[in-house]
């Protein structure tokens, strides 16, 4: 984020077979009650997360991925929700 720095992206594996949106991911976690402030502004679904030898989420990699999709956005003048 230009002005905060960082803003909140939800990076998740789904069940083969399932789904998930934005809007689910976020219902859910306002009926859980988790603050508004703290709800993602970006949902990103992937196959897997990248891990490291002793099986720890490499958020770095995670880091990476969403500051080059970004970038592309950026540049394509796309965006997502």
């Amino acid at each position: 984020d230009e002005r905060f720095g960082e803003k909140a992206c939800a990076y998740v594996v789904v069940r083969a077979g399932e789904a998930l949106t934005f809007h689910e991911l976020s219902h859910h976690l306002l009926q859980q009650q988790v603050a508004k402030f703290k709800c993602p502004e970006r949902l990103e679904v992937v196959d897997e997360f990248p891990l490291s030898a002793a099986g720890k989420v490499l958020r770095r990699d995670l880091r990476t991925d969403i500051a080059r999709k970004l970038a592309e956005e950026k540049h394509s003048g796309s965006t997502s929700p």
